[in-house]
Formats: C-alpha cells, structure tokens, sequence
C-alpha cells in the first residue's frame, strides 16, 4: 500500500510538472499540496532516475533549482499511444465536411489540430483512465514558457490557492456559496494577450498577462487588437450546458471575459501602464499581481472562455 501511495504521490508530480514547466520545489509542493521537504526528495529521485531534467535559473527572483519533463518523465506519466481530438477540433471537421470542402483539405484540417490532446478547455477527458500529454511538455512547451518565465515565477506559487485562500473572492448568488479548487492551469501557446489561464471549478478562469520592460502603450493596443488571433473562443449555452459551443475566431463573434484578469509585470511602472490601457479596452475586472496578493480581489463566474 505504502509503494502504491508513493508511486501516486510521484505521478501528480510528474503531472504537475507537465502543467507547469520550470516550477520550482515551492511550486510543485503547492500545486501538490505537499511539503516543500517532502517534494524535494521526490524531485532528486525522479532527476536520478531521468524523469526529470533540471536547470537552476531564474529572471524575477533567485536562481534556483527548476524542473522539466524530460521524454521518459512523459512516457512514465501519459499515454504516447493515440491521440483524440479536441471539442474544437471536432467542431472545425464537422464544419469542413458539411460545407464540402475536398477530402485533402479535411485530412490536413484533422492532422494540423491533433497536436492538443485534450477535449474541452475546462478540463482533461480521462477516457478509460488515461491521460495524454500537453503541449507545455512537449518540444516547444518548455521554449514557449520560457519567454514568458517571468510570469511563471510570479504566478506558480500563488495559482493552487487562489481561490481557496480568500485571495481571490468569488461573487456569489444571495445565499449560494461553493467551493471551487484548482481544476486546470493552461498556457496559451499563440496567445497575444492571455498567456496563462487557470480555471477554477467549471464557472471561474483566471487570466494572466506578462508586460517586461519593453512595453508601450501601443504595443499593447496592438496586443488587444489582437487577443484572439488563433484561439478558440467557447460559449456555454443556458439550455446545453454540455458540450460548450465553439465560435471559430473566423466565424461568429463571442467575447470572452475573465473571471478576473491579472497582469504581472516585471516593474511597477510596466504594471500600471497595462492596467490602465487594458481597463479602459477590455471588459471585466483588471488588476496587476502585487495589489491582489496584497489587497485581493473579486471574480466573477464566466461561461464563455478561450483556449487553444
């Protein structure tokens, strides 16, 4: 029982660290709900037995010891085997073939969109007990959030208690009060402007937004111009709440609007100039990292969301 125990408790890491390319010992132990001791170990023996890769590095805080994935980390923890399409995916396909495109086209179309293994944004579809790989593991997973590892170092540590800690304070219906644990933390690979996203139950989402030293004004209207370039945009119906309906960026016009939308700067000055831009061009509430972890703040439950 103690070797199945252990076995499990290495598996949500493995996971974990999928997620969550360059987590560190803090990370991993909050997203695992373990102590940091604890996971210490587990990360040396997993590194010993090539599980594991490790770099120590950091840009907005010290350098320390941060975890990879590494080919045979992935094969231990997901199923390489097949691959299932996503809800998009489907979508797209059913779409391509009523409107009569060539069969070449719909072959390309299926083979472009199975690089995503998972079916709907909310949440991995564990068909038959397994799951697959995320793109954030694969090649240009660990590349893509490196770009952006200042936003990991500030976000990671934070994300599995958001909401459970009170930080974030979830507006409730009169009388009405659920408890809504971490339920998935998704990088968007093309994302212009939501970078991180992380989800809440199945009616909360967080968006994250890094801006480094180089940002301007205009750069980030060009962002929000932008924001939906090759995403998908979801929008879950009062009447079908299940599948969630998927408007191709190309096709009809859905916003999607965070429960709450967080900007991580790499200074101040960089955080306040997004917050001020974004809130006068977006809806929804808008705060920068430092103020909610120190004052808070409120989310609101969303139905429609994006993902690709």
């Amino acid at each position: 029982m103690a070797k199945g125990y252990e076995m499990h408790r290495l598996s949500r890491l493995l996971k974990a660290a999928a997620d969550q390319p360059w987590s560190s010992v803090e990370d991993l132990a909050a997203r695992t709900n373990q102590h940091s001791q604890v996971v210490r170990r587990q990360c040396e023996k997993l590194t010993e037995r090539d599980l594991f890769s490790v770099r120590k590095i950091g840009m907005v805080s010290r350098p320390q010891n941060r975890f990879l994935l590494t080919p045979y980390g992935a094969a231990e923890a997901f199923d390489l085997t097949h691959e299932h399409h996503t809800v998009a995916e489907l979508d797209r396909l059913y779409q391509a073939l009523v409107s009569g495109d060539e069969p070449e086209y719909v072959v390309e179309f299926d083979r472009r969109y199975q690089e995503v293994h998972t079916h709907s944004p909310w949440w991995d579809d564990r068909l038959d007990d397994h799951i697959h790989l995320p793109w954030t593991a694969g090649t240009d997973g660990p590349r893509v959030v490196y770009t952006r590892l200042p936003l990991a170092e500030l976000a990671y540590p934070h994300l599995p208690n958001l909401v459970t800690s009170g930080i974030v304070r979830v507006t409730e219906p009169v009388g009405q009060r659920r408890t809504r644990r971490l339920s998935q933390v998704r990088w968007l690979r093309r994302g212009r402007l939501y970078h991180l996203v992380a989800t809440y139950g199945d009616d909360i989402w967080v968006a994250f937004t890094y801006v480094g030293t180089h940002i301007t004004a205009s750069a980030l209207r060009e962002k929000i111009a932008l924001r939906f370039s090759d995403l998908d945009r979801y929008d879950e119906r009062v009447n079908h709440p299940w599948p969630p309906v998927m408007f191709d960026p190309a096709g009809e016009d859905v916003e999607p609007t965070p429960s709450l939308h967080v900007v991580a700067g790499v200074d101040r000055f960089a955080e306040e100039l997004a917050v001020d831009v974004l809130r006068h061009d977006l809806p929804g509430d808008i705060c920068f990292i430092t103020d909610l972890l120190k004052n808070g703040a409120l989310a609101h439950p969303r139905k429609s969301l994006l993902a690709d």
